[in-house]
């Protein structure tokens, strides 16, 4: 009888260890690895169907607006607010109109690729600002950082990097 009680435990053993690894294991859905402080919310109540790191709300309030055209802004705290388009920017135009912009000129290009860019501009002090384009979950959008505010370049590679990490 201890034999078949030893041959219980052995199997319920088994069974409880493969299932740990089961729920312990990451979700397809988040990426593996968030920016430190960050936390992913999801987008779907606003029709995007993809998740987003956002700075820790425990620490900051988190707000979503969406407008009659179909972007959101997601602002969290006073260092990160960023808007999601959902169309993509286009990206040679954008720097025709850094080039040409008078009142917050430019001051340089921080990065560029393909997919985005970063850059600094001023009007009195200096700003920075972001742009990228991504394909979410079959669909084409522009994140970029949200009007109206002043952002560090700390702040604007946080919220790049956030951008990027959307799934």
């Amino acid at each position: 009888m201890t034999d078949m009680n030893s041959r219980t435990t052995l199997i319920l053993s088994a069974i409880l260890l493969i299932f740990s690894f089961v729920a312990c294991s990451p979700s397809e859905e988040a990426p593996s690895e968030l920016p430190p402080g960050t936390s992913l919310i999801s987008l779907r109540e606003f029709g995007k169907p993809f998740s987003i790191p956002v700075p820790d709300t425990s620490q900051v309030k988190l707000t979503m607006m969406e407008t009659s055209d179909g972007a959101l802004t997601i602002t969290a705290g006073r260092n990160f607010a960023l808007t999601i388009l959902e169309e993509p920017a286009d990206l040679d135009l954008r720097k025709e109109d850094l080039n040409a912009d008078e009142v917050n000129r430019l001051a340089r290009i921080v990065r560029e690729d393909s997919t985005g860019l970063v850059w600094e501009s001023a009007i009195t002090e200096p700003e920075f600002h972001f742009v990228l384009n991504r394909s979410v979950a079959g669909a084409r959008y522009s994140f970029m950082d949200a009007p109206g505010f002043v952002f560090s370049e700390q702040d604007v590679q946080r919220m790049f990097e956030c951008s990027s990490l959307a799934k």
